[in-house]
């Protein structure tokens, strides 16, 4: 086995984004088979996503349920794509899949993240630690001098407030202490004591079902958007998980096993979610429809004109934009390069 990649305590949650290197995903190999079958590049997007805000980061939890519901994948699909959707991820130690090229960027992210935490609390300590020099003499001051310090006070405040990450406030410490001078004495004064609160350092661990769970209103809406009803359902979902033994009755996220079992339930009761109102058609839509039908099926009546292989195929010719939407699709299909002519371009622009 692998050690993580990644430290433990590794936790991105507050990084709202993520490096993509564009170039070298291009050239890698998973892409070329992307390129031939796109379904995978959107399996894989959402799961190297989705590591990016686990802990440790560009980590995830090694479970069937739980990587097919974080990929959007039909779970009925999973065990077919699941190979090459896990292309390139790693199980460690920890028993934990990691992705190689996510957790070089989350190191450098992390470095980054403890370096300036590290400056803070030095200019912190800094700050708290620094003494007035008493003067030797009253001095008076003009009221610009005055304010020009209790304005630069509050913006160095501020500045720091705003810099310092998961650093608050607690609640003021009483203390005791002895001076000389002209005189001996004791005296009493407060302070403010500076703590770090501590992020998530634990990975996410998984737990049994509760004996009396019952599903939430967003379990029953999703039951019922697939056309089940969740009051049928949840009595044998929940006997069937209580009565797992050992680690097959531990999941991590409960929510995501729920919506797993209702759409294994709806397959293989015929369920039908409930009928929508029928979108109304943009008028380019009717070509989409062709043109999809032609690339799955082969299927391109005569009186439709040129195929999709033509420059002068119609549907280009009333909807330009059609042409690069689906250039990459009609050339991986016919192996040849997709001419679309000059003027059809300036027209899409």
């Amino acid at each position: 086995m692998t050690a993580p990649l990644v430290p433990t305590d590794a936790n991105l949650t507050d990084f709202k984004f993520m490096p993509l290197d564009i170039n070298r995903l291009r050239r890698s190999k998973a892409w070329l088979i992307c390129k031939r079958r796109p379904e995978l590049a959107f399996y894989m997007l959402n799961l190297w996503t989705a590591s990016w805000h686990e802990c440790p980061a560009a980590s995830l939890e090694d479970d069937d349920d739980v990587l097919a519901d974080l990929a959007m994948c039909d779970p009925k699909q999973w065990a077919k794509l699941k190979d090459d959707i896990l292309r390139g991820w790693v199980k460690c130690d920890d028993g934990r899949l990691y992705h190689p090229v996510v957790a070089e960027k989350a190191i450098e992210a992390w470095a980054a993240k403890q370096g300036q935490r590290q400056r803070t609390e030095a200019a912190r300590q800094s700050r708290l630690h620094r003494k007035p020099t008493p003067p030797t003499k009253p001095v008076t001051r003009s009221v610009t001098d005055s304010v020009t310090e209790d304005v630069t006070d509050i913006v160095t405040d501020n500045v720091t407030a705003h810099v310092t990450e998961n650093v608050v406030v607690v609640d003021s410490v009483q203390g005791t202490g002895t001076g000389t001078g002209t005189g001996t004495g004791t005296g009493t004064g407060t302070g403010t004591g500076i703590k770090e609160l501590s992020g998530e350092s634990s990975k996410k661990r998984g737990s049994r079902l509760a004996s009396d769970w019952q599903p939430s209103e967003e379990d029953r809406e999703f039951a019922r958007s697939l056309g089940l009803d969740p009051d049928r359902i949840a009595p044998k979902y929940r006997d069937y998980w209580l009565g797992r033994a050992g680690k097959d009755g531990v999941k991590a996220d409960w929510p995501a096993t729920w919506r797993n079992w209702c759409r294994r339930e709806a397959e293989s009761s015929g369920a039908k979610p409930p009928a929508a109102a029928a979108p109304t058609d943009h008028p380019s839509d009717k070509w989409r429809r062709r043109i999809t039908g032609w690339l799955e099926k082969n299927l391109w009546l005569a009186n439709w004109g040129d195929l999709p292989t033509s420059p002068r195929c119609e549907a280009y010719r009333e909807f330009p934009e059609l042409a690069d939407e689906f250039r990459e699709r009609v050339e991986a299909k016919t192996g040849d390069l997709l001419d679309i002519p000059a003027f059809l371009r300036r027209q899409a622009n």
